[in-house]
């Protein structure tokens, strides 16, 4: 015989993927090269256990494509790498070993002829290591690429001011010559 009552049921416990897809958009292939494939942009965030960093990449990929790599990444926080101003220094390589297949995808086509720019979301399928298939959707994952863009952007304006300030710190702006 039971003295209490059931606890409230917990939830369910998962264990994390290695690594997180976002469908950024997707190109149909070149209509002037009959070998060309379509191909997606994709965004794969990863934590890395020796920087205590989430790391974050931005590339094209074709229909098949295991989305494992290993490559230098933006880092969008870390507890451990520290970069020192005065002596800013290189992203260290990542491995992204996300399990996934990109099994296919569309989008990307031209919704009307008089507007360009107007383009149709992409979706994609992808397989994760357990075989289990999931839909990915550009418009649900707008949120996550542009922060990862604007992440891009605000890293490659200050880069280009340090190589403007070193520039400058060179003489390599100016008139030259004596004090002119």
């Amino acid at each position: 015989m039971r003295a209490t009552e059931w606890s409230e049921p917990s939830p369910v416990a998962v264990v994390p993927q290695p690594g997180l897809i976002y469908l950024a958009t997707a190109k149909p292939p070149s209509q002037s090269n009959l070998n060309a494939e379509p191909e997606a942009r994709l965004v794969i965030k990863s934590l890395d256990s020796t920087d205590a960093a989430e790391v974050a990449l931005g590339d094209w990929f074709t229909r098949g494509s295991v989305l494992n790599r290993s490559q230098k990444a933006q880092i969008i926080w870390s507890s451990l790498f520290k970069v020192d101003p005065a002596e800013p220094q290189e992203s260290p390589v990542f491995d992204f070993i996300t399990g996934l297949t990109l099994v296919d995808f569309d989008g990307g086509d031209e919704m009307t002829d008089a507007n360009r720019k107007l383009l149709a979301p992409a979706r994609a399928i992808v397989m994760d290591s357990s075989g289990r298939l999931r839909l990915r959707n550009e418009l649900e994952d707008e949120k996550s690429v542009r922060e990862y863009d604007l992440i891009m952007k605000a890293s490659e304006e200050a880069s280009r001011r340090e190589r403007d300030r070193g520039n400058e710190r060179r003489g390599g702006r100016g008139e030259g010559g004596r004090g002119e």
